[in-house]
């Protein structure tokens, strides 16, 4: 009578288990993420949904929504005014969620089912009254910033069309571009470990 006893609530134990594991998504995922902030230059007042959450550089726990949309906006006096959206794609952690359908549902409402990405912004603010010079450089600073992947992979093999538009755009000469490579070469290791944009910005743009 006792054996019988013990399986019965080994077997109660299993049951609320398995239905604690189907109702409960986020076992596997997040319902809020830590997204990085940075602007050039810093100290620039970030709204998100037209809140003001805080000043660059910043770290925010944000909760996330499958079904909302997240506008930012950032503001610095003498500078014009930067929108986007806080991007946001499909959770991978999501995709092997097995334990049915009430867990994707409750995923999708809790948000765990989205993942911010990139989850490091960078920022680079236009003064109101920009030279040729200043939208020059500009340009070249989000050319950095938007390659970075593929610029780690130029650095490690020494060279690349995206290095080369860099030494093109700040007007390098033959001797100044590979100087510009042999210095790229000896900070290799850290630029390739380095995942803040505004960290590899200051490591690879040419002085």
């Amino acid at each position: 009578m006792a054996a019988h006893s013990d399986r019965t609530i080994t077997w109660l134990v299993i049951i609320f288990t398995l239905l604690a594991i189907t109702g409960c998504a986020t076992l596997f995922s997040s319902t809020s993420q830590i997204v990085r902030f940075e602007s050039n230059p810093s100290n620039a007042e970030v709204f998100l949904n037209g809140k003001s959450i805080g000043f660059t550089p910043l770290e925010v726990d944000i909760k996330k929504s499958t079904f909302d949309n997240f506008p930012l906006r950032f503001q610095k006096e003498g500078y014009k005014t930067v929108q986007q959206p806080l991007k946001k794609g499909l959770n991978n952690t999501a995709l092997f969620n097995f334990t049915g359908m009430s867990s994707w549902a409750t995923d999708a409402i809790s948000g765990a089912m989205i993942q911010f990405t990139p989850d490091n912004y960078y920022i680079e603010l236009t003064p109101q009254s920009a030279s040729l010079e200043q939208q020059e450089q500009i340009k070249g600073r989000l050319f950095i910033v938007a390659n970075q992947q593929g610029i780690k992979e130029e650095i490690a093999k020494g060279k690349g069309e995206h290095l080369k538009s860099i030494a093109a755009h700040y007007g390098m000469t033959d001797k100044e571009e590979k100087a510009y490579y042999e210095a790229l070469s000896t900070t290799s290791s850290s630029a390739l470990s380095i995942n803040q944009p505004l960290a590899f910005l200051d490591l690879v743009e040419p002085k």
